[in-house]
């Protein structure tokens, strides 16, 4: 039977190329992982000793524990964060497993920020990472870049940081299950809706239910959904909106002339005078 030595282990160590202040982590997971196998079958494997297993088992954990602290990461997280990698688990799963193992709130949320930073160096993606990951979405990591990236398309075409928002918001989340296609074509008015809607004082979940009342006229024929539209939005600016919505809903089907463009408006507007009586 092999033995497990300390000159073994030095060894061993001296392959991972490392810095020599990770040796005791070293030692201890190769001797825990060790004690481990002895006590669950102390007859060797015929294929692998449990030494031999050990050690490889402790240089694993060595590669995913020196990458964490490398990053900036406390031992705890680190320690958690490698023996979660070395069973396959999400990373979302292993970040907050690691984060459980700090006990005080100030550092984790350190801890959270080197995490979040180390997947993507922008402000947008932490605010947006952070959100879904404390909300349980195990596609966090996912949708915040594709919010990012939303959100700087937006930018860069020359959007507001509002309008950007708001479009990248309605990429990545539920709300286009209401929406008819082309999906582009309702983020575009999900933003513009939301724009206009906070920037006449609403906020963010008003402006929200604003834009689902939007998409759903949109999506209907303006007759179907006026009335229920006008009975919650008929301050001046929402039914002047109403109208260019309808419209331009209408002209999708087929285009307009200016008679018909104007019976429209003409509808919304004997509508929202029976609103105001």
């Amino acid at each position: 039977m092999k033995s497990l030595t300390k000159e073994l282990i030095k060894s061993k160590f001296k392959e991972l190329n490392i810095d020599d202040k990770f040796f005791n982590n070293f030692e201890h997971e190769v001797r825990r992982v060790y004690g481990e196998l002895q006590t669950a079958n102390p007859n060797d494997n015929p294929e692998e000793s449990n030494v031999d297993a050990s050690i490889r088992s402790a240089k694993e954990y060595m590669a995913f524990y020196v990458a964490e602290i490398r990053k900036g990461h406390r031992k705890e997280w680190a320690h958690s964060f490698a023996l979660d990698s070395m069973i396959s688990k999400c990373d979302v799963e292993k970040a907050r497993n690691a984060l459980d193992a700090i006990e005080d709130e100030t550092e984790k949320e350190k801890e959270f920020i080197i995490h979040a930073w180390a997947l993507k160096p922008d402000l947008h993606f932490l605010k947006c990472y952070k959100f879904l990951f404390y909300e349980g979405e195990e596609a966090a990591y996912n949708k915040a870049v594709a919010y990012t990236e939303a959100y700087h398309r937006c930018i860069d075409n020359g959007k507001s940081e509002i309008y950007a928002h708001a479009y990248a918001n309605a990429s990545i989340f539920d709300v286009v299950l209401v929406a008819k296609e082309p999906e582009e074509t309702y983020y575009d008015l999900y933003a513009e809706a939301f724009e206009l809607a906070v920037r006449h004082g609403m906020n963010e979940v008003e402006a929200h239910f604003f834009c689902d009342s939007c998409a759903m006229a949109s999506d209907w024929r303006y007759l179907c959904n006026m009335e229920g539209y006008l009975k919650q939005f008929h301050e001046a600016w929402q039914i002047d909106y109403y109208k260019r919505l309808s419209c331009n809903s209408a002209n999708q089907e087929k285009s307009l002339t200016k008679e018909e463009k104007r019976k429209i408006i003409n509808d919304v507007s004997q509508m929202y005078a029976k609103y105001l009586l």
